[in-house]
């Protein structure tokens, strides 16, 4: 059996601030909230629903965001097993 790690926010936020750190804070604030949506559900930390409406700028931002945190997120659990 493969003891399964346990993530909380503070895990998530780590990640975020490796996405967003000093390079990248072009993106739109709803691209970033997508991004830690996605952090936050592949974590299984929480879930949220979308908070723009779909087929907008906004929401277009958003699930693209949401996407990259959620391969961010899927990143750094496949090197946190790596290491273990």
């Amino acid at each position: 059996m493969v003891a399964r790690a346990t993530y909380d926010l503070a895990a998530a936020r780590r990640i975020y601030l490796q996405v967003f750190g000093m390079v990248r804070n072009d993106r739109s604030r709803a691209y970033k909230a997508g991004c830690m949506a996605g952090i936050l559900r592949e974590l299984d930390v929480a879930y949220r629903i979308v908070p723009y409406v779909c087929g907008t700028a906004q929401g277009d931002a958003w699930h693209y965001g949401f996407a990259e945190g959620r391969n961010r997120a899927r990143w750094h659990k496949s090197r946190v097993r790596r290491m273990t």
